[in-house]
């Protein structure tokens, strides 16, 4: 059995399964650094892109584009999805939004 598999009725119902074992074929292999690759080069994008809006643009700042049929605005997110928790204070915050699912993923990979 693997790591973590969808829970079905009968085993045959699976939805998907990921194995982590020494013993992982290269095929294996070159799909999960290829996944991992994609997720990095995201997460970079974002974040280089995000720090260059942070540099040049200020806040409530609209720039328009395409005749100003697209505008676009500068805000910041205090929060989480929708800014949830964005009143609540910093340590509290942190615990919240960056610990707390931190503990919660590694207890789902016990």
């Amino acid at each position: 059995m693997g790591l973590f598999s969808c829970l079905a009725a009968r085993p045959w119902d699976k939805v998907f399964t990921i194995r982590l074992d020494r013993h992982m074929k290269p095929k294996g292999i070159l799909r999960t650094l290829i996944i991992l690759t994609i997720l990095s080069s995201n997460i970079a994008c974002d974040q280089i892109s995000k720090n260059i809006a942070r540099q040049t643009i200020d806040d409530n700042e609209q720039i328009g584009l395409i005749n100003s049929y697209l505008t676009l605005t500068k805000v910041e997110n205090t929060g989480a999805f929708l800014s949830v928790g964005h009143n609540l204070p910093s340590p509290i915050k942190s615990l919240l939004l960056t610990v707390l699912p931190l503990v919660v993923l590694g207890l789902a990979l016990v």
